[in-house]
């Protein structure tokens, strides 16, 4: 059938991008984001969506996707693996941790619960010229489209990250240069 995918933190930089792929790809995709940011990812492809504040992922059935991305961290990883078939994958595009060891120990512990059939993977980004020249091609033909909150000149690379610390952006933010 139509493999299923979580997507968790959608509205943000990485998760719009994530719900295009995946519904690209032909996936039904899920997705959690907030109430104001479901119309938007929606339309980037998702089928359903839903604030997992508001609706715990814990009332989701078991084993009902294939793959679950995980950009928004803090959820138990136990509680994702439940979600996924056997043989399906976690995947953690952030660490979500501590001040002094930030994500290790989380990723420790995803080492520790992928000895089972529902692997969980960190996602560590290596640069491929292949991918990214495919990623621009689906840009061009308008198939992925970057969802960009804000735009600052080069100057304002600093109120670009303060606006990044605060949280909650939804899409990219763009600095330029002159």
């Amino acid at each position: 059938g139509t493999p299923r995918v979580l997507v968790i933190g959608a509205s943000g930089g990485v998760g719009t991008f994530a719900v295009q792929l995946a519904a690209l790809r032909g996936a039904e995709v899920w997705a959690s984001c907030r109430d104001r940011n479901q119309p938007l990812i929606e339309r980037l492809g998702a089928v359903r969506t839903f604030d997992h504040r508001v609706t715990p992922l814990r009332e989701l059935p078991a084993g009902h996707f294939d793959a679950i991305i995980d950009v928004a961290g803090g959820i138990p990883l136990r509680q994702l693996q439940r979600l996924v078939v056997p043989g399906g994958r976690v995947v953690l595009v952030t660490g979500d941790g501590g001040p002094v060891l930030g994500p290790i120990p989380r990723m420790l512990r995803a080492v520790v619960l992928s000895l089972g059939s529902r692997r969980i993977r960190p996602l560590a980004a290596t640069p491929r010229p292949e991918v990214l020249a495919r990623l621009l091609e689906l840009v061009a033909d308008g198939s992925l489209v970057p969802v960009i909150a804000e735009t600052y000149d080069f100057a304002g690379a600093g109120a670009a990250l303060a606006r990044l610390q605060e949280g909650h952006v939804v899409g990219k933010l763009v600095v330029r240069g002159t």
